[in-house]
């Protein structure tokens, strides 16, 4: 029963030290037992205070004007958010059969919601032919499309769509559960559930980089034919006074770093063909050639034109 890890058996064989206010944290495939006994690892924890968190879905926004709209999607370092709207990552924490526990845990800085003066913010920039789909509750799913999945739906999209019961998506059928919670409150109750307002509310950075210049002229000249673009905003005092392109970042350089081996240009066999430097090598290697070819000639006609002039001389 123990090699079971139920909570129930644990805390019935453990009750002398074990109590209710204990969270548990059972290592049942860790445990071994023979006929007689068992020898395994119970950890408890005294739980003084708990916070409740919840995970978020962190949608791109759409960007740029019509024709050439790209989804931008921030990176965020935290996966859950509680009630003060303050991100956590929670890899590190450690499992019980309650919650997770994490020790001396501080909320995770996001420089993407604008938390200081100076904030420097990742972006992967996706064309809007990316499409995505999850559900996150009961019959409300988030999607990031270029097609309608529901009637009268404006497209592009990103965001978030309630009361899903069937969805065509992919040339296939999904058929959401119904929220038998809302379903019952609604027919029994003259009351409506409040949706949780906590949420990362980006509007103030999507607000900054629509009226950005250095953001449009980004959005423009990104190369179509890469799925993925990462790009890297500064905000100084509600700002963006520079807008990085890690793409662009590796494929500038000074013209002579190609004397120097460095060509992130140079992808392809003619590339490495016509690459400046081996040019420059063949050109060198062909004139030592050329030049110990004419010297070996001179060398070898200045002889025999002396022993020629030494034997007419003995007749």
């Amino acid at each position: 029963m123990l090699l079971t890890g139920n909570e129930e058996v644990w805390r019935t064989v453990f009750n002398s030290f074990v109590r209710e206010k204990h969270w548990l944290d059972i290592k049942a495939p860790k445990i071994r037992c023979n006929d007689t006994s068992c020898t395994g690892k119970l950890v408890y924890y005294n739980v003084t205070k708990s916070n409740i968190m919840c995970k978020f879905v962190v949608l791109p926004m759409l960007m740029g004007p019509e024709g050439n709209q790209h989804f931008w999607v921030p990176t965020f370092y935290g996966q859950v958010i509680d009630s003060n709207n303050s991100t956590h990552d929670l890899t590190f924490c450690d499992d019980t059969l309650e919650g997770k526990i994490c020790k001396l845990q501080s909320a995770v800085y996001e420089p993407c919601l604008l938390q200081n003066t100076v904030n420097k913010c990742e972006w992967t920039i996706m064309p809007t032919s990316y499409r995505w789909m999850v559900e996150v509750a009961p019959q409300v799913i988030c999607v990031v499309t270029d097609r309608q999945v529901v009637p009268k739906m404006r497209v592009p999209f990103a965001g978030c769509i309630h009361n899903i019961t069937v969805i065509q998506w992919e040339n296939e059928t999904f058929m959401l559960n119904p929220d038998n919670e809302l379903s019952t409150k609604v027919l029994w109750q003259d009351t409506a559930l409040e949706v949780p307002n906590w949420d990362l509310n980006l509007t103030r950075l999507k607000a900054l980089l629509d009226k950005s210049i250095e953001v449009h002229a980004a959005i423009k000249n990104l190369n179509r034919s890469i799925t993925g673009h990462k790009l890297f905003t500064t905000v100084v005092s509600d700002k963006i006074v520079k807008v990085g392109s890690a793409i662009a970042d590796a494929t500038s350089h000074h013209w002579w770093d190609i004397f120097m081996g460095y060509s992130p240009s140079a992808r392809t066999t003619m590339d490495w063909v016509v690459h400046p430097l081996l040019v420059v090598m063949i050109v060198v290697i062909v004139l030592s050639i050329w030049n110990c070819y004419v010297a070996y000639g001179i060398c070898c006609k200045k002889q025999k034109m002396i022993m020629v002039s030494y034997t007419n001389g003995q007749h």
